[in-house]
């Protein structure tokens, strides 16, 4: 299962689940070493799950900024991370999103990747959504208005299933287990894209809580 941006495995089915959770972060990645292949682990494989036909599953992270927990299913998820997380941003239904982005004084962007305000929502992602329903990255929050706050929701859900559907971002270490690369960076719309896709201006960048945000200038303003 997911939570927020963590990879939950449930390990036992029984009333107390043990359960291996993992958070990713910028950098990890699983490995599959199925067992007759001859390979061998790099430095930066933290964590080596060995099954019983002999295959293992291996957790790789070159930066080191991932986050392994492991025990009863209850004292995992009370952990701090997975308290504080908001409503997950693929399933959160509109009226809660209303309340919670009609709320904030601070830039959309900023507030779109509080993990405590909407979880499951990351930077990329965020300026997909953004750029699809016309809205300023540092537009502030409680000054949409209902049709817009509604086209973002919708935006959201529309970009984070593309994202599945397209198996996810390959830029930098991000793979699938088996060494597969996703697709959604071959179908950004705005993230470090050149010109708008929509009306041809050229993008800008700016940086919004530390991080690069893309948009565009015409299609994207400020009320």
């Amino acid at each position: 299962k997911r939570k927020g941006k963590a990879v939950l495995i449930y390990l036992e089915k029984n009333k107390n689940e043990t359960l291996l959770a993992i958070h990713q972060r910028m950098s990890g990645k699983f490995i599959i070493k199925n067992k007759n292949e001859k390979i061998l682990p790099s430095k930066y494989v933290h964590l080596k799950i060995l099954f019983n036909n002999k295959s293992e599953l291996w957790f790789e992270d070159q930066r080191k900024f991932g986050t392994i927990w492991y025990g009863n299913e209850k004292n995992v998820l009370n952990q701090k991370y997975f308290k504080n997380l908001g409503k997950d941003a693929n399933n959160i239904n509109f009226n809660d999103f209303y309340k919670i982005i009609s709320t904030k004084n601070a830039s959309i962007k900023s507030t779109l990747l509080n993990q405590k305000n909407i979880s499951g929502l990351g930077n990329i992602y965020s300026d997909e959504a953004l750029w699809l329903s016309k809205i300023h990255p540092r537009q502030i929050a409680k000054n949409l208005n209902k049709t817009e706050i509604k086209n973002l929701w919708k935006a959201i859900r529309m970009v984070l299933n593309k994202g599945i559907k397209l198996q996810g971002i390959s830029m930098r270490n991000w793979l699938h287990p088996d060494g597969q690369k996703g697709k959604m960076q071959q179908n950004f719309n705005v993230y470090q894209q050149k010109n708008c896709k929509r009306c041809g201006s050229k993008i800008q960048k700016i940086k919004i809580a530390s991080r690069n945000s893309y948009f565009c200038p015409n299609c994207q303003k400020i009320k």
